[in-house]
């Protein structure tokens, strides 16, 4: 038996065992990509907001770092949020302090 023979039996073997198909000859294009390929262009820039950006922290109480990926636009969002809880919590203590001031110069007990 020549080694074509012996080739072409081969990928017929494989093709029953794996299931899969001979590989396309060179040349060949697969089904439905006849006039449709070409060289594709994009333009423009990519959305720095959608950079992904990694940091590694150990937390309180732990020896094994964490890390953690997000969006530029995710830690932007997540700093803005932590800035307004800061801005909310400060205004909720001076509210106390000015109420505690009241109280203390009503009663005369301070």
């Amino acid at each position: 038996m020549d080694s074509h023979h012996f080739a072409a039996i081969a990928l017929f073997a494989s093709t029953l065992v794996y299931g899969q198909t001979a590989p396309p000859a060179a040349g060949d294009k697969p089904a439905g990509q006849e006039a449709s390929e070409g060289s594709v262009t994009v333009t423009g820039k990519k959305d720095p907001k959608k950079k992904l950006v990694c940091q590694t922290a150990v937390s309180t109480g732990s020896v094994i770092p964490k890390r953690t990926c997000n969006t530029v636009a995710e830690l932007e969002e997540r700093a803005k949020r932590d800035r307004a809880t800061l801005e909310r919590l400060k205004e909720d203590q001076n509210r106390r302090q000015a109420t505690q001031t009241m109280v203390c110069l009503e009663t005369g007990r301070c």
